[in-house]
């Protein structure tokens, strides 16, 4: 199975062959184990990792990596060939708004109203389970509003900035 990974302001290629990943074609040693719901143990040649998958929304994932917060977006075969073909699927897809992947609260604020803001730019931190997450842009946009201020509470899926 290959992918695109689009992780960090950053596209890798993956490639999955039965238990060998390939990761811009230079096999990778990974071990993932499960420590029970969504909380995971990865082990990519001697370094460890503690993950938690925090919420999905079609083919971006929200991962906690040794506690700070990926958005993660993976295009497949059909995804790579659309976008070759000129129907990029993720472009059609506009981003709007970011909501909270957990309920939290709002420790910092790092964006403003108007501001430009690209894939993996910082936005926010929230605290969740007394640990902080740092908030990342999901994508490209323009940010009209921030909705929300240092020291609010938030719901999992509330609006916490809008974008133009």
């Amino acid at each position: 199975m290959s992918y695109r990974v689009k992780f960090g302001g950053q596209v890798f290629s993956l490639i999955r062959e039965n238990d060998q990943f390939l990761l811009n074609g230079t096999p990778v040693g990974t071990d993932v184990v499960s420590l029970g719901g969504n909380h995971y143990h990865i082990l990519v040649g001697n370094t460890g990792y503690r993950a938690e998958l925090v919420n999905r929304e079609g083919k971006q994932f929200f991962w906690k990596i040794n506690q700070v917060l990926y958005p993660i977006e993976l295009q497949d075969h059909l995804d790579q060939m659309l976008e070759k073909l000129g129907f990029d699927s993720s472009s059609a897809k506009k981003l709007n708004e970011l909501k909270s992947p957990m309920p939290g609260l709002v420790l910092k604020v790092m964006a403003e109203a108007g501001a430009e803001v690209k894939t993996g730019d910082s936005l926010l931190v929230l605290e969740s389970m007394k640990m902080e997450n740092l908030i990342k842009s999901p994508g490209d946009g323009i940010i009209s509003e921030i909705k929300v201020v240092v020291g609010q509470t938030v719901e999992k899926g509330s609006v916490m900035i809008k974008f133009v």
